[in-house]
Formats: structure tokens, C-alpha cells, sequence
């Protein structure tokens, strides 16, 4: 497949720092124009693993707000581990939004469930501890199971979708030839398990055919350029590459064989934009839902509880560094996917 890397220059960061402040945090502060566009908006799939970052609240919250502005059609939203809640936190976002139309899957597996506590090095994929560290932290995350419990939302599990790789089919045969966009902020489980697929009564296709027929590009949060090897010492893999296991497990199989089968079965005439960890965690953002006196609209007192504030918030308790802000990556590769490349980043 036609594959680029994207960078960016320290003027440009700070220019997409601003954009994407506007596009998913200030929008819900502040009454916003929806402004018309001559093209029909983007059909957006966003594959995601909603738990251990809080990068993916922010991601899903400014693809609901695109949706509203009338740049992107949010069409699909599929969790890609086995956290029985995760799709949960998800249906909380939308339905703050008002989106509960957009269809919910999730991979239904053992992988990444959180439901265990496992020694160091574990090479098993449930969860662990942090090395030198007493506090237990499993891969379900600090808000997951809080957003379900105090949001309303139409799906609370993953007991209440469709599996992934259906919705996924169901979505992409329904869409125009060369059409539709990919977010992977996450795991590439489904994207493997979809290349996997059959020809079925949804379609005469084959995953791969479905893919090359109907996918105009994909944007993958995933990997760190030119190499891995830097990032967190004898952990040889960026997370969304080879992460999901115990923390300290230098790689993780279930995540390996999905992102070697990925990159080794995608359709060569459908174009990845692959966005490193060296890009997003140059952009911060968050501080307008958390910060004290904040001047954010969403957050004033008067205003109904904000699930995106909310997460943000218990995500402190998990990880305070960089905190009142996060890095960017998975909103970086969600506003690539709908808004493209130029003019923030370069491509390599």
C-alpha cells in the first residue's frame, strides 16, 4: 500500500495545537457557525481503544463536534479490545452529542479485558502493574466504567452491539466506491480480523476487496519514526504497535500479529498516513475543560455534566504528566483523517 509518515515543525505545531483546541474543546465552551461545504462531509469509521489514555475522549468528542459543524460524517465507531465497558464510554460521548445513531461495534475477546492483575513481564494480554511502582493498574483505565455509571447512555456494554468486523462490512457496503475514511487510534485487532473476513450475506466481498473498494484512505496512530527502539527503554514497540499486555512486557503477541498482518495484508491501492507518537506528543490540549476559573462555557456550573471534562478529570489520578493537558495523538489522527495533511504537517 501507498504509505507516508507525518511530521511537524514547531510553527506548525503550534497552529495545529490551536486548531484542534477550537475543533474539540472550545467548540463545546462557546456557540460555534456551522459553515456550509461545497463537498459532502468525510464518512468516518473511528476504530479506537478507549481505556488507558484519555487522548481517545478527546478524539471521539471533536469527531462528534466535526459531525455537527458538517465536516465529517461520523458513521461508525468500533472499541478494539476485550474491555467489556469500553464501547460503554464510547455511547456516553455520542449520546452527549446527540449521536446516537452512529453505529457501535466492538471486538468481543479475551484480549485486553482488564479483569486481571498480572506480575511483571506477564506475557499475557489482561492487564498489570507499573515497574517500581504499588499501585495496581489494570487496562480498563481510570474513567471507563465511571463515564457508563454517571452519563446516560444507550449502550452501557459490549453485550448490547454487533461484533466489529460486522459493523465494519454492514457500514463499508453501504457507502459509495472510494469513500470512506479510517481513524485507527487503537489496536489494529479489528482491522485484522475484518482483512480475515469472508465473503458473507452483507456482502460478496472479501474484507480486502471491501477495503480496496470502499476505503479512500486510512490514517494509523500507531509507531514512533524512524524507529521504536527510544521510547521506553527495553520496550521495543510503540503501544498501539505492540502494546496491551502487562506495561513492563516488552512486546505484546495478540497486538504484534494484528499490526504484522495489517501492514502485510492491507490493499496496496488504498493509501495509510501513518501519525507517530513523535507528532502527537508534541501537541498538548485539554487544559479549557480542567483548568480552575476556566472561562469554558461546557464547564460552568450552570451547564449539564461534560463527559469529555469528566474523563479528563479522572485521567490526573492515572497519569498527571503534562498535566493540566494531554498529548494529541489520537486527535491528530482523527483531524488528518477528515481535514487531511496540509496545512499543519509535513509528509514523509
Amino acid at each position: 500500500a501507498k504509505a507516508v509518515e507525518v511530521s511537524c515543525s514547531g510553527r506548525q505545531r503550534s497552529a495545529m495545537a490551536y486548531q484542534m483546541l477550537a475543533a474539540a474543546l472550545w467548540a463545546t465552551c462557546i456557540p460555534t457557525v456551522v459553515v456550509a461545504h461545497p463537498e459532502l462531509p468525510t464518512p468516518l469509521i473511528i476504530d479506537t481503544d478507549m481505556s488507558t489514555d484519555v487522548d481517545d475522549v478527546v478524539a471521539i468528542c471533536m469527531a462528534n463536534e466535526l459531525t455537527r459543524r458538517g465536516e465529517a460524517n461520523l458513521i461508525g465507531i468500533v472499541h478494539d479490545t476485550g474491555l467489556l465497558e469500553g464501547v460503554g464510554a464510547v455511547s456516553v460521548i455520542n449520546h452527549f452529542y446527540g449521536n446516537d445513531e452512529i453505529a457501535l461495534g466492538a471486538f468481543m475477546g479475551t484480549f485486553d479485558n482488564g479483569s486481571e492483575i498480572l506480575a511483571n513481564g506477564n506475557w499475557q494480554s489482561t492487564g498489570g502493574v507499573d515497574e517500581g511502582q504499588s499501585t495496581a493498574r489494570t487496562t480498563e483505565g481510570p474513567y471507563v466504567k465511571n463515564l457508563v455509571r454517571d452519563f446516560p447512555s444507550p449502550v452501557k456494554n459490549y453485550s448490547q452491539v454487533p461484533d466489529a468486523v460486522s459493523v465494519y462490512r454492514n457500514l463499508l457496503a453501504s457507502q459509495p466506491d472510494h469513500s470512506v475514511v479510517l481513524a485507527s487510534i487503537g489496536f489494529l485487532t479489528n482491522l485484522e480480523n475484518l482483512l480475515r473476513s469472508r465473503p458473507d450475506e452483507i456482502s460478496s466481498l472479501s474484507g480486502v476487496e471491501l477495503v480496496s473498494a470502499k476505503v479512500k484512505r486510512i490514517v494509523v496512530m500507531g509507531g514512533s519514526y524512524p524507529n521504536s527502539s527510544h521510547l521506553f527503554g527495553s520496550v521495543e514497540h510503540e503501544w498501539n504497535f505492540g502494546g496491551g499486555c502487562n506495561w513492563s512486557a516488552p512486546v505484546c503477541p495478540t497486538t504484534r500479529q494484528a499490526t504484522a498482518y495489517f501492514l502485510e495484508h492491507w490493499p496496496a491501492d488504498v493509501p495509510i498516513v501513518f501519525l507517530g507518537f513523535e507528532v502527537g506528543v508534541k501537541i498538548l490540549t485539554g487544559e479549557p475543560l480542567v483548568a480552575p476559573n476556566s472561562s469554558c462555557a461546557a464547564v460552568a456550573p450552570e451547564q449539564p455534566p461534560n463527559p469529555c471534562a469528566a474523563a479528563f478529570k479522572d485521567y490526573r489520578e492515572w497519569n498527571a504528566e503534562f498535566w493540566p493537558q494531554r498529548p494529541s495523538w489520537d486527535p491528530a489522527a482523527v483531524l488528518v483523517a477528515v481535514r487531511g495533511v496540509d496545512p499543519f504537517f509535513e509528509v514523509h
